[in-house]
């Protein structure tokens, strides 16, 4: 049994999955969920990151959430907590906003610092958001589980940065500069995975460095790339989703033909997953969640819930016991019981 915890445009579901879906708003309003983040080592420990609302946090394991109040802007896309960096039995929590700034706190939210050697990276007049491109703003950030200095964020659209002493100081990397998403494996050193808007990449060395993957076995008129999620028992194994383009991938555009597909990867190429999730004419691309080894969950337009059991390879619609969604997910997590 797991909860999937999924951001909406107008707020959070907290759902159990336990053969059905048992789904019950955790928070609602009028701002976007961009990001879900729970701390890896104390679940009931939670924080919801609000486009307008600011960053939000739950001690009872995301039943309720009560709005923190020491980053001083509403626009906060993404939020992670640390594995390895630990206060008090929690861990330290950053968060990123638009316009991109990156702040860090290390009680538990209740006030945080801005990192302002962010503001000092020589590409940051560079760094625009190409359907508003007066913005931009920290759309992923990763942490290592087992390097508490080590501090990795994204800006859409801006690049990969990497900081080995708690950002004092950031390199950029060389992962896809449209970090759509990074990713973190829960149990193995080192590894982390980018879902970028151009291609897929790679990290072993803890996102110090970054290897472009392969596109075997993937269309060669697929080339967006947007949620990603790896296998909590394999970390070979990777889901992606694909796009021709950002426009089909998404649905936004009035008169272009919606198309999204995922695929899998055990390291020998990708495989399209067909096997029980929609077609992709006429599918919006979706929100990918790695739950216990060998689940995944897909999330589509409008809130259906699709689960694997078998590392991807096939899934199976879930039912809702009650039905309570939003439309299109911005943002997934698992959290097993």
């Amino acid at each position: 049994m797991e909860t999937l915890f999924i951001g909406y445009d107008n707020g959070l579901v907290r759902a159990l999955v336990n053969g059905q879906v048992d789904a019950a708003w955790a928070l609602e309003g009028d701002a976007p969920v961009a990001q879900i983040a729970v701390d890896p080592l104390a679940h009931e420990r939670m924080y919801a990151a609000t486009l307008g609302a600011g960053l939000w946090r739950s001690d009872d394991a995301g039943r309720t959430f009560a709005r923190l109040s020491g980053i001083p802007n509403e626009l906060v896309w993404s939020v992670a907590v640390s594995a390895s960096d630990r206060n008090d039995g929690y861990g330290t929590v950053y968060a990123g906003t638009q316009l991109s700034a990156l702040y860090r706190s290390t009680d538990g939210g209740a006030t945080f610092e801005e990192l302002t050697s962010v503001q000092e990276i020589p590409s940051l007049p560079e760094w625009s958001f190409p359907p508003a491109p007066d913005t931009h703003h920290v759309h992923q950030i990763t942490l290592s589980i087992d390097e508490p200095d080590a501090v990795i964020f994204g800006v859409e659209l801006g690049g990969v940065y990497y900081s080995a002493d708690r950002g004092v100081t950031w390199s950029r990397t060389t992962a896809d500069p449209d970090p759509h998403t990074l990713r973190t494996h829960p149990d193995v050193p080192g590894r982390l995975y980018e879902g970028g808007g151009a291609s897929y990449h790679e990290s072993r060395d803890g996102g110090c460095s970054w290897t472009r993957g392969s596109f075997d076995g993937i269309p060669d008129d697929v080339r967006y790339f947007y949620s990603l999620a790896a296998d909590a028992g394999d970390a070979a194994t990777v889901l992606i989703s694909g796009a021709r383009d950002p426009f089909s991938g998404h649905g936004n555009i009035t008169g272009v033909p919606v198309w999204s597909s995922v695929y899998r990867s055990s390291g020998n190429g990708w495989i399209e997953v067909a096997d029980g999730l929609p077609a992709p004419d006429g599918t919006a691309m979706g929100a990918l969640a790695a739950g216990s080894p060998g689940v995944f969950y897909y999330v589509t337009d409008p809130g259906e819930v699709y689960r694997s059991a078998d590392g991807g390879r096939t899934f199976a619609q879930l039912e809702y016991s009650n039905d309570v969604r939003g439309g299109i997910a911005r943002t997934v997590l698992a959290v097993p019981e």
